[in-house]
């Protein structure tokens, strides 16, 4: 390295000694330049628990440990050093509350005993360390006081997502079924499996407490802007779903960008006498979806939603956009999934997805809702 001898105090290589086969060659290069009592973090996989039980090969991954290798390693190059193991758990916390203050780590591990939900206690396992760290330095006072950490996710996210991605298997496995259709002679005894194991797992995540998005009520006002251009049987299917699925204080305004079809105005005259929160308006010229939209967002005194006339709502949509768009001040456009969005769809990206015959609207949103992580990643473009 192009660093002067012993000008560093601390030097970490995390996921990095397991990328390359020079080990002692880096280390002798780290030793040169720490200051005397500089502290070296380094880390390596667990062989065994990484590589050999799982029977995994990482195509990256050069030249693996086992710990009496990296303790050896270590010891070669550095006259103190503490060694800790890592990996990801899930378990019980208990601390101080002030945490604050110096604290000794204990650590009891424990196993389900049997189907009743009952534990007992176990002893350190070779699979309870998935990563081996090392503190090393020239001074044992340097080391001698390093302790193990607990990093809380407070969100919850890493013991979630064990069940998440299961279920998200499942998933993908019903609709790598429906596309087996495309290469099968019978496109029928596809469809049927595909409807079947999607109702198998349907009736699973219908009995797993908390997997339903409970987002509250929407906090804000919205327009919901429609604009339609003839297709009265395809409007009529999106309103009675805005309808059934929308609170009635948001206002729907569906605009006729100038319909050749007489029934679209019709039958719109009468959604307007029957509710109160729809209001119609005609254009007299074709002005296209944009010029549309725009001939009636001036109007408008709340936020707004754009709503394609060929699409289908489910119980509690909007709440869970409008929590969206309140989860980050930085967040101006919010984008649904859809099984026909582009770069929104599920559960193929970029693919129009069929729904399985005899699964329902409600059923592909309770889908997706148990199987999603609820994360909000930024988009390229609004759909």
């Amino acid at each position: 390295m192009p660093i002067a001898s012993r000008s560093i105090d601390l030097v970490v290589a995390f996921e990095m000694l397991e990328h390359i086969a020079e080990h002692r060659e880096m280390l002798a290069e780290v030793q040169r330049v720490l200051r005397p009592k500089g502290l070296f973090l380094v880390s390596t996989p667990n062989k065994v628990a990484y590589s050999d039980l799982p029977k995994y090969k990482n195509p990256f991954h050069v030249k693996e440990l086992y710990f009496d290798e990296f303790r050896a390693l270590i010891e070669t190059h550095f006259e103190a050093a503490r060694y800790f193991a890592q990996k990801n758990v899930t378990g019980s916390m208990i601390a101080p509350l002030d945490e604050t203050t110096p604290a000794r780590m204990r650590v009891r591990r424990i196993r389900r005993k049997n189907d009743n939900n009952e534990f007992e206690p176990t002893e350190p396992d070779t699979v309870d360390h998935m990563y081996f760290l090392a503190a090393c330095s020239d001074s044992a006072e340097t080391v001698s006081a390093l302790t193990g950490v607990v990093v809380p996710d407070r969100d919850e996210r890493l013991f979630r997502e064990v069940d998440e991605c299961a279920k998200r298997a499942v998933f993908n496995a019903m609709r790598g079924v429906a596309l087996q259709a495309r290469d099968r002679a019978s496109v029928d005894d596809a469809m049927r499996a595909a409807t079947s194991l999607a109702g198998s797992l349907l009736m699973k995540l219908r009995h797993i407490d908390g997997d339903v998005d409970k987002a509250p009520p929407e906090q804000n006002l919205y327009d919901l802007i429609v604009p339609t251009f003839n297709a009265p049987e395809i409007l009529e299917k999106c309103l009675d779903s805005l309808i059934a699925n929308t609170d009635h204080s948001h206002m729907i305004h569906v605009i006729d960008d100038a319909s050749t079809d007489e029934r679209v105005d019709r039958m719109m005259r009468l959604y307007a006498a029957r509710h109160s929160h729809i209001r119609y308006y005609r254009l007299p010229v074709n002005l296209g979806f944009p010029g549309a939209v725009n001939a009636l967002l001036a109007s408008t005194t709340h936020d707004v939603v754009l709503i394609n006339s060929d699409t289908m709502y489910p119980p509690n949509w909007l709440a869970r956009m409008d929590r969206c768009r309140r989860s980050n001040p930085a967040i101006h456009a919010v984008s649904p999934l859809s099984n026909n969005a582009t770069i929104c769809s599920v559960p193929g990206f970029n693919e129009k997805n069929a729904l399985p015959p005899n699964l329902s609207l409600t059923d592909m949103d309770l889908l997706v809702q148990q199987t999603s992580l609820r994360r909000y990643p930024p988009v390229p473009t609004a759909v």
